[in-house]
């Protein structure tokens, strides 16, 4: 994430805007009471392992359709990160600002 995060921002002059990353089992429990079926199953969230994180899309012009987020989806993949097959727009639970760690 540090080496992605540094081509964003030596061409956007910004941080990748992430606004959740790594939750403890008690904060996934919280989140799941707050965001029912958007929140992973304690447990099972890969934020739990610290292979998750969610961006904000207010934060970035133009929102998920502006150029810094498409040319985020374009390089993720060179940094070992995937917008999940589900998360992606025609995916089963459409989760534009979740982005995940391949190893």
């Amino acid at each position: 994430m540090r080496r992605l995060n540094a081509k964003f921002r030596a061409k956007f002059g910004t941080n990748i805007p992430i606004n959740d990353s790594y939750r403890d089992y008690d904060a996934q429990v919280r989140a799941r009471i707050l965001y029912g079926n958007m929140a992973a199953i304690p447990g099972t969230s890969n934020h739990g392992w610290g292979a998750a994180i969610d961006i904000s899309g207010a934060r970035l012009p133009g929102g998920y359709s502006g150029e810094q987020y498409l040319w985020l989806r374009d390089h993720l993949t060179a940094y070992n990160w995937v917008l999940p097959t589900w998360a992606r727009p025609e995916g089963s639970k459409p989760e534009a600002w979740h982005f995940e760690f391949t190893g």
